[in-house]
């Protein structure tokens, strides 16, 4: 009986290329954790439509309240009373007034020397009733009474807004369709042509991101110069028109300081 004997000859070359292909190929087809480059795209796509649906969402959330606000607005000023700009200048020089009473009654502060701090609308308010004494006098207060005022991002420049996009939206609504009240309430109109030589001291202040602003602060400062008002105008760093009122008192590492600072 023959014993046969089994040999096993070298592996080729070609056989050597094959299996390198192969493992090459499992390579490609595995990672660490055990998933395929199949799996991994299905990942980041189903991360991606879930972050365009979270976009989504925030964007119906603010539409949404885009328009619960506006029909708020909407309504209210349906049921109000109709008041005129006229109505806030001279409600504004009575809480003065009161002001000044309370001051000289309890002699708790000075009652002559009042600042006024008033944003967006606010500011337009403080500084048109500082150019316009004979609001006061109609209430019994002096203007020397005023010291400061601070308007902080507002309009001053009311007439600008007589464009064709901002007329209907902004000087109709607020000011009505005659532009001689325009004019009367504008509080660059009524600097140059102020019927007084005493006027408070100013400090104009603008947040860096309401451009459409910066202008207006600037001739308006430029105008207070030419009176020989003591102003200052100040440019606020990183804050937008809310945001400079919402943190009236943090810091701006910019300028070491803060509004609340510059205001007082």
């Amino acid at each position: 009986m023959a014993n046969a004997t089994l040999v096993s000859s070298p592996p080729s070359d070609v056989d050597r290329l094959s299996s390198a292909d192969t493992d090459e190929h499992e390579n490609l087809n595995s990672s660490p954790g055990g998933s395929s480059p199949f799996d991994r795209q299905r990942h980041i796509t189903s991360s991606r439509v879930e972050a365009t649906r979270f976009e989504h969402y925030l964007f119906f959330m603010f539409l949404n309240s885009f328009v619960i606000v506006q029909c708020c607005f909407l309504y209210l000023r349906l049921i109000s009373e109709n008041s005129t700009h006229e109505d806030q200048i001279a409600a504004l020089s009575k809480c003065i007034k009161k002001v000044c009473d309370i001051g000289r009654e309890t002699r708790h502060y000075d009652n002559t020397s009042v600042y006024l701090i008033g944003h967006s609308a606010g500011g337009h308010l403080c500084s048109l009733i500082a150019l316009r004494p004979e609001v006061l006098d109609d209430v019994g207060v002096e203007l020397t009474c005023l010291k400061g005022v601070v308007a902080i991002s507002a309009v001053l420049h009311v007439e600008k807004l007589n464009t064709r996009a901002l007329r209907p939206l902004c000087l109709h609504p607020t000011f009505g369709k005659d532009p001689d009240v325009w004019s009367s309430a504008c509080p660059m109109s009524n600097l140059q042509n102020k019927v007084t030589s005493q006027l408070p001291h100013f400090l104009v202040i603008t947040a860096e991101k309401d451009w459409h602003l910066h202008q207006e602060a600037a001739m308006f400062a430029e105008e207070l110069g030419g009176w020989d008002v003591l102003r200052e105008r100040v440019v606020f760093p990183r804050t937008t028109h809310l945001s400079i009122i919402c943190h009236f008192d943090r810091e701006c590492k910019v300028l070491n300081t803060s509004v609340a600072s510059l205001c007082f």
